[in-house]
């Protein structure tokens, strides 16, 4: 049985969600998230999944649209939900909740995109996406903060 209507019903939200949803941000930021969000996921993938064969969405290795869609409107979608809430002024013990708690809630997704097909490992594991998560979050928020510094005062 074929899942891909989860993936679209993910792409779906997200897009709804970043496009409806309460913002934080000014538009000319999140502009720029999505574009700097967008570029990083699709060198990350073309790296790690493409180069490095570590993964693969869909169950063939062909790239199709679900691939794409999943890439260049997920990804970011997601990055702009985590930084329009990131708890700018409050406790370092604060954001690192908030850290992991987007971590919690992503792998929960990549899971689920496991349980259903919509990705799979070859030499990649559950484990590594949780040591990049950390690491993607600091390059999309240091991405932020330069963004904000190059800004006419």
């Amino acid at each position: 049985m074929s899942y891909t209507w989860v993936n679209w019903m993910v792409v779906s939200i997200a897009v709804l969600v970043t496009v409806f949803g309460p913002k934080r941000l000014p538009a000319h930021e999140n502009f720029f998230l999505w574009a700097i969000t967008a570029a990083f996921a699709e060198a990350f993938d073309y790296l790690v999944a493409g180069t490095f064969n570590q993964y693969d969405y869909g169950p063939t290795p062909e790239i199709d649209i679900s691939d794409v869609a999943q890439v260049v409107l997920v990804n970011p979608c997601l990055g702009l939900m985590l930084l329009n809430f990131w708890p700018e002024r409050k406790a370092f013990p604060l954001k690192l909740l908030y850290w992991g708690i987007w971590i919690g809630g992503l792998i929960l997704m990549e899971l689920l995109w496991l349980r259903v097909g919509l990705i799979r490992y070859n030499d990649w594991s559950i484990w590594k996406s949780m040591m990049c998560y950390p690491l993607l979050f600091v390059v999309l928020r240091l991405s932020q903060l330069a963004y904000r510094r190059s800004l006419p005062k």
